[in-house]
């Protein structure tokens, strides 16, 4: 079983009938174990509801859950689906990627990504501070490549070009 391998469970704990030895055993891995427990019991009070939350360990692992009541095509209430993904290596990346952002929005260094052919895609407060792409409320105006050139210092020059027709960053 998946939920037992993500969970950790212990082999005598699996073997038990009895859910709440289970339940006691999930809860104690949580990060917040009471805030757990509580959404698990509101969840079982409220068989009608539909759940999704994210979940992290105290050994920092993450996991998105989802929980749905089953419900035949005659109404019938047969218990609740709950599905877990563990999705720690998605929400780092996500982290690293808003961090990363921040840096470049926040850089005092000038960053203009482009495509393949050349258009910009992407330019950093700074990038348009330096080369004054909003002019008196006016319409914004695309460098041109001379235009790029004239505004770096002399030793970013060729490097800017260089990687604006490579699409890579530059600054």
């Amino acid at each position: 079983m998946r939920f037992v391998e993500i969970f950790g469970i212990p082999p005598d704990i699996v073997a038990d009938p009895d859910d709440r030895r289970t339940l006691r055993f999930v809860v104690s891995v949580g990060k917040d174990a009471e805030s757990f427990q509580a959404r698990v019991q509101h969840l079982c009070r409220k068989p009608n509801e539909t759940s999704r939350e994210e979940i992290e360990f105290k050994d920092g692992t993450i996991l998105d859950r989802y929980s749905s009541p089953v419900v035949d095509q005659n109404g019938k209430h047969h218990g609740r689906i709950w599905i877990f993904r563990e999705i720690t290596g998605r929400k780092r990346n996500e982290d690293m990627l808003q961090q990363l952002s921040m840096a470049v929005e926040q850089s005092a260094v000038s960053v203009v990504i482009t495509d393949p052919r050349g258009r910009i895609s992407y330019r950093n407060h700074r990038f348009t501070e330096v080369n004054r792409l909003h002019g008196n409320g006016g319409p914004r105006k695309e460098p041109t490549r001379s235009q790029l050139r004239a505004t770096q210092p002399r030793d970013v020059q060729g490097t800017l070009v260089r990687d604006h027709s490579r699409s890579r960053v530059a600054g």
